[in-house]
């Protein structure tokens, strides 16, 4: 898979890469934007490398892997592929709308699909605020599957 190894600073040291993960696969999605700004921003003056991953450009089924993903014993290549594009990052950073008073179901897939590869890296999520009602419980329910998962 190319693209998967980290740049190198200037030392010729690998450089932190950190995930900025678009969490939506709508059509008429705004993620996108916010996604490009949150990582415009991280990225000034940093020397982590913040690189997007757009879920609808990975296009993962509906999780089709056999047995747990804690086992690790990836059957598809379209698993392993994810598998290790993200082992390739240090840390993550969701950007989710609201749907329904929760975190859109393309993610929720995109996570149940790995399990090792999200463990004890640090994560954090941007959200729009469409209203602070719907964004707080939002970003509550992912705080919480983050926390069962210790991701």
């Amino acid at each position: 898979m190319t693209g998967v190894h980290p740049p190198q600073d200037r030392q010729g040291k690998f450089a932190e890469r950190v995930a900025v993960i678009i969490g939506s696969t709508r059509p008429t999605r705004i993620c996108p934007g916010i996604a490009a700004w949150t990582q415009q921003v991280l990225d000034e003056g940093s020397l982590v490398h913040y690189r997007l991953i757009d879920l609808a450009e990975i296009d993962l089924p509906l999780l089709d892997e056999p047995l747990k993903a804690a086992q690790q014993d990836y059957k598809h290549p379209h698993t392993k592929s994810w598998s290790e594009l993200i082992s390739s990052f240090a840390g993550f950073v969701f950007v989710l709308p609201q749907y329904n008073w929760g975190y859109p179901a393309p993610l929720k897939n995109a996570l149940d699909y790995l399990y090792y590869e999200w463990h004890d890296k640090p994560a954090t999520s941007v959200t729009s605020l469409a209203s602070k009602i719907s964004s707080r419980k939002n970003v509550k329910a992912f705080q919480e599957r983050r926390s069962a998962r210790a991701l």
